[in-house]
């Protein structure tokens, strides 16, 4: 009895570490690894954002109308390259 315990014990925590293992590496490559072009096609992503969030759609216009919108480059302090929007703002001080 103990020994058929132990068994299926083993047998599921195996199971559950391989699951865990499994969609951790599924995750971190999904999130790491752009496929399809994932976030370069800004056409697609803008129509993504508008249908999730309407109303958005005329502040995203007012800062594209007056230039405020910015692609941009950021140097970590590793060397590596991030691609971020910048968006210039005046400062009301």
């Amino acid at each position: 009895m103990k020994h058929k315990f132990l068994a299926v014990t083993l047998l599921v925590v195996g199971f559950i570490m391989v699951v865990v293992l499994g969609s951790s590496v599924y995750m971190i490559s999904y999130s790491l690894v752009p496929s399809n072009n994932r976030g370069r096609d800004y056409t697609k992503a803008y129509t993504r954002l508008f249908t999730r969030f309407p109303d958005i759609k005329p502040w995203v216009d007012s800062l594209q109308s007056a230039g405020a919108i910015r692609d941009t480059f950021i140097m970590g302090q590793d060397g590596d390259r991030h691609h971020a929007l910048l968006i210039a703002v005046i400062s009301p001080f």
